[in-house]
């Protein structure tokens, strides 16, 4: 699987919160200071992670407020964003240790600036977290929903639906008093238990158990982390995942139209399960079911390795390309699309290809059959 790998925070002082690189070991005094707080599990949790770092004495501090570059920082490190764009703010310069992390932030599409500033070291309050958090997975958010707060007439009408919308997932929630207190700063604690219970949620892993079409008509929604579909006869349809895509459905047809998958796309379980892709985009895809699998491969459809561990059939429509094939299992190739790189492994004797692959490469790469 591509992994995305985050970059360092530069230590700028003594006051700003930075962020572990993978192999970092937080000091005893961190988890110390965790397990008192009331975000204890999630605190320890992101320790274990890397994805939180303290300050340079060891120390964690939950309850010091947070920067909005500093949320931006636990949010870009938690959804492993890379990709980045343009910055023009007035207030952002390319020696600040947050850059990075903003244009990833710009990039993703979930902040904006105001006058062209961004304000990064300014305390982010509660209002505009909650907003950050419903953008980057893209929430629908009605204005006219109102959030279920005493003090909900002090919270911005543009981001009233946001709040309600987190709300009522249980994402976001009030204090005893009944109220939201949209303005007052979000603590470093009250940040990572936010950014964990999203991505802990449905809205970033998701499982469909029942045959049907999911995702919208024309508009790629962006599903965080994994997608498990445990049914058969189910249809994605215009689906960026960033994580893997698991089926496990067994014997039945899944259709994937118009869908991007960062991750691996695995085929597993009991049945043979057809597997039809149209249009679409997998970086890795491994086929590992008892019975084997068929897949039919349509349109502009590009995956980057497909390997299969049990008997495949192939139908490659003549626009599609798959960089490596991988077999270690029988397979029967038809069609005309491309094929730029063929592995032969052991279980692979005697395959058939309708159209000879580039190039073909491993212990048993003669051992195969042309049926021109």
């Amino acid at each position: 699987m591509r992994r995305r790998k985050p970059l360092l925070a530069l230590l700028i002082g003594c006051c700003l919160l930075t962020f572990a690189v993978t192999g970092y070991a937080a000091t005893k005094a961190a988890y110390e200071e965790a397990d008192q707080s009331w975000a204890a599990p999630a605190l320890k949790a992101w320790l274990d992670l890397g994805w939180l770092q303290g300050y340079l004495d060891g120390t964690i501090k939950p309850e010091q407020p947070v920067t909005r570059a500093e949320m931006i920082s636990l949010m870009n490190r938690a959804f492993e964003l890379t990709d980045s764009a343009p910055l023009s703010f007035q207030d952002v310069t390319t020696n600040d240790w947050f850059y990075t992390d903003i244009a990833k932030a710009v990039e993703e599409g979930y902040i904006s600036g105001e006058d062209g500033a961004l304000k990064p070291e300014q305390f982010i309050t509660r209002e505009e977290a909650a907003l950050m958090l419903a953008s980057i997975v893209h929430l629908e958010l009605p204005r006219e929903k109102a959030p279920p707060f005493q003090d909900k007439d002090l919270i911005l009408e543009a981001n009233r639906g946001a709040i309600a919308t987190l709300a009522e997932k249980g994402i976001i929630k009030g204090y005893p008093d009944g109220t939201f207190r949209p303005t007052e700063p979000v603590t470093r604690a009250s940040a990572v238990v936010m950014i964990d219970t999203l991505l802990r949620s449905g809205i970033v892993n998701r499982t469909y158990s029942a045959p049907g079409t999911y995702g919208l008509e024309s508009v790629v929604e962006t599903a965080y982390g994994n997608v498990t579909l445990k049914a058969a006869d189910i249809t994605l349809r215009y689906m960026h995942i960033k994580g893997n895509l698991i089926i496990e459905g067994g014997s039945g047809d899944y259709h994937l139209i118009h869908v991007i998958v960062d991750g691996h796309t695995i085929i597993q379980g009991d049945g043979s399960p057809a597997v039809h892709l149209s249009n679409a985009s997998l970086h890795e895809a491994l086929v590992q079911t008892e019975e084997g699998a068929a897949m039919n491969v349509d349109g502009e459809t590009a995956v980057g390795q497909l390997t299969a561990d049990s008997p495949l059939t192939l139908n490659l429509s003549d626009e599609a390309v798959i960089k490596h094939l991988e077999l270690n299992a029988k397979a029967d190739v038809n069609g005309h699309g491309t094929i730029e790189h063929a592995t032969l492994n052991d279980g692979a004797q005697w395959s058939t290809f309708e159209t000879m692959p580039d190039l073909i490469d491993g212990p048993y790469n003669s051992a195969w059959i042309w049926t021109q």
